[in-house]
């Protein structure tokens, strides 16, 4: 086992801002790390390898990038001659593409359905109306009032004509 002492990239809380976690593989100095950082994770830069502490530690995930030498180097100068916080100054040095979280995609398999409920009267009329016509549509209504139901017989009805459905929801 390895243990390592790693800078959590960008903005977190308390005074240390290095912390220790283990490995079950080396890591070279610079390599950038997926470590569990509270109840989620956070991309770390590993600064250097240091013996097994007195506690327990927890293991780091895969590394996706690593920063050359120079760049390590030159964090921890900005760092120390300006007074700037290690994981604020890494998070200007790591590209951002690194950074961003990426979100899969998927797609449901058609044996994935749940049996939607059928409409009510008034969530029929509204749907025969929009279906009946083209163009933009709002609904407007309470929450709870079952705006999103018709939005789902609309986007149904579109895929059973062979049309695409694009839902965006917040």
């Amino acid at each position: 086992m390895f243990y390592y002492t790693i800078c959590p990239i960008g903005s977190i809380s308390g005074r240390e801002d290095t912390l220790t976690y283990s490995s079950e593989s080396k890591l070279p100095r610079g390599a950038i790390v997926i470590i569990p950082f509270g109840a989620r994770t956070k991309l770390g830069v590993v600064l250097g390898e240091t013996t097994k502490p007195q506690f327990a530690t927890k293991p780091v995930g895969k590394s996706p990038a690593s920063l050359p030498e120079h760049l390590v180097e030159l964090a921890l100068w900005i760092s120390e001659y300006y007074a700037a916080r290690l994981p604020l100054v890494l998070q200007t040095i790591v590209p951002a593409g690194i950074q961003k979280s990426r979100r899969g995609s998927f797609a449901l398999e058609a044996g994935s359905q749940s049996k939607l409920p059928k409409l009510t009267k008034d969530q029929h009329r509204v749907f025969t109306a929009i279906s009946k016509t083209s163009g933009t549509h709002v609904l407007h209504g309470v929450t709870g009032s079952g705006k999103t139901r018709i939005y789902q017989e609309l986007a149904l009805a579109a895929l059973s004509e062979g049309r695409s459905v694009l839902v965006l929801v917040p």
